[in-house]
């Protein structure tokens, strides 16, 4: 499943990016990003799920982020992760796929931050 940011729509990011209802819970999102992205979206992220009431984490990868996929997925069963959110390079969308696939969640990409593909 996939679910990608809307540039072109108004509004803070977590209200563009369409996630699943949870009666009673807005959902936490899981933000995977690389550290580049991190450091330029981070004001952004923090802007935007203020404004919106919805939880949020950041989980940084690195290059060599294939064995954080374990670390990755107990950290969404935490936060009781309604979404994950990818934002950065191939690292960040290969463990962001993965743990949305393990998850069961829809994944959305950041497209303002760069990188992703998606």
């Amino acid at each position: 499943m996939s679910l990608h940011d809307r540039p072109d729509q108004a509004g803070p990011l977590p209200q563009r990016v369409r996630l699943p209802a949870i009666p009673g819970h807005p959902g936490g999102v899981l933000v995977i990003a690389d550290n580049a992205t991190i450091g330029t979206s981070a004001i952004r992220w923090r802007d935007s799920f203020a404004a919106s009431g919805r939880p949020y984490r950041v989980r940084l990868v690195g290059a060599n982020a294939a064995g954080d996929i374990e670390k990755v997925v107990a950290e969404g069963r935490s936060l009781k992760a309604a979404a994950i959110l990818v934002a950065g390079g191939d690292a960040a969308l290969a463990v962001s796929r993965q743990a949305a696939a393990r998850l069961g969640l829809p994944l959305a990409v950041d497209h303002a931050a760069g990188h992703a593909e998606g």
